[in-house]
């Protein structure tokens, strides 16, 4: 694969405080990097001194296996680039001329303007707004044609800042697949920023955590959504079933952990006498189905949240675990659950 950007002992100090703090970072051709964390984790941070917006207070940057110094090479690799921000940042013209605005700077020629904006406008379902006032439109229409202005310059790397947080939820869901589309078809490395992991299956082909200005955890979606690093971790990513549990056997390649009074076995070899942490995300959990496994327990609902799509259900089965189901369970109802064994993630 080839590596665009690079960055090596990287720091950011703010009145003394670390808010930046990245060894080694790298972003290859064509990946889709989705950097999540809470709020103030340095993740907006992390994307201006990848876009070269922020000069870091120590370590390098490299743009294709170059290293960058300030001065006007950055505006030429800035040229190769569009960041789409949370806010649109639209100015008080027509949309058409908001669109237009990166080929203007780029000096293109009219015909080739005219072009180029009148296909993103179409893509991104916005052309018959193109003579309207950019500043009287709606926050997801506002925000196509930030979009659509990032797009029409074809970039090499696109950046995408929380671009759909103040979005209702279909009007988000809807860009977000649109985008994927875009993305996929084009292979644009696009590096994207949130602090909602619900967002990562639709563009992410990499996923980097941050807490506290630092990366914490990398890897493919499915690796970080399902096998957290660490409690704080899967706390944040949603995993709302966290035990403290002690390795009590462990025999070819499963083991067995003690939580309360449960016994349940788990995939994986763990050190026998340990004390340990383990995580299991709530649409996992099977119940009242016919199943031959272990870790099969009786329980009671205590409490059922309604959350649309699917029932979030509160059971007890000697202790409280949280399942997702689309079956229609009642609480107080008497049921059996089914963890299985490759489903329960031992935190190390």
């Amino acid at each position: 694969m080839i590596e665009v950007l690079r960055l090596e002992k990287i720091k950011i100090n703010k009145s003394k405080n670390t808010i930046l703090d990245i060894p080694d970072f790298k972003v290859f051709q064509g990946e889709r990097v989705a950097i999540i964390g809470p709020n103030g984790a340095g993740k907006t941070t992390l994307l201006k001194v990848l876009a070269f917006l922020e000069e870091p207070c120590e370590g390098e940057r490299y743009f294709c296996g170059e290293k960058i110094a300030n001065g006007k090479r950055q505006l030429w690799i800035r040229r190769k680039m569009a960041a789409v921000f949370q806010n649109p940042l639209l100015l008080d013209m027509s949309v058409y001329d908001n669109v237009a605005l990166g080929l203007y700077f780029r000096k293109f020629p009219e015909h080739d303007v005219k072009t180029k904006v009148g296909y993103w406008l179409r893509t991104l379902g916005i052309y018959n707004l193109r003579n309207q006032n950019a500043r009287d439109l709606s926050g997801g229409e506002a925000q196509r044609v930030s979009i659509a202005r990032a797009l029409c310059v074809e970039p090499e790397i696109l950046f995408l800042d929380e671009p759909f947080s103040y979005l209702d939820a279909p009007t988000r869901e809807n860009l977000l697949v649109e985008l994927k589309t875009i993305v996929d078809e084009r292979q644009i490395t696009t590096v994207f920023v949130t602090h909602d992991f619900t967002e990562i299956p639709y563009l992410a082909t990499k996923t980097c955590v941050m807490l506290n200005g630092k990366i914490v955890q990398a890897g493919m979606p499915e690796q970080v959504l399902y096998k957290p690093s660490s409690a704080r971790v899967a706390k944040f990513l949603g995993i709302e079933n966290i035990y403290e549990g002690r390795v009590m056997a462990s025999t070819g390649d499963f083991s067995e952990i003690l939580v309360d009074n449960l016994l349940m076995k788990v995939k994986g070899r763990c050190e026998i006498g340990r004390s340990v942490k383990i995580c299991i995300r709530s649409e996992t959990i099977l119940i009242n189905e016919e199943v031959n496994k272990s870790n099969v327990f009786k329980g009671e609902v205590k409490e059922v949240y309604y959350k649309g799509s699917y029932n979030k259900l509160d059971v007890d089965i000697g202790i409280r675990i949280k399942v997702s189901t689309t079956k229609n369970i009642e609480k107080g109802q008497k049921l059996t659950v089914a963890i299985p064994e490759d489903k329960i993630h031992v935190i190390n």
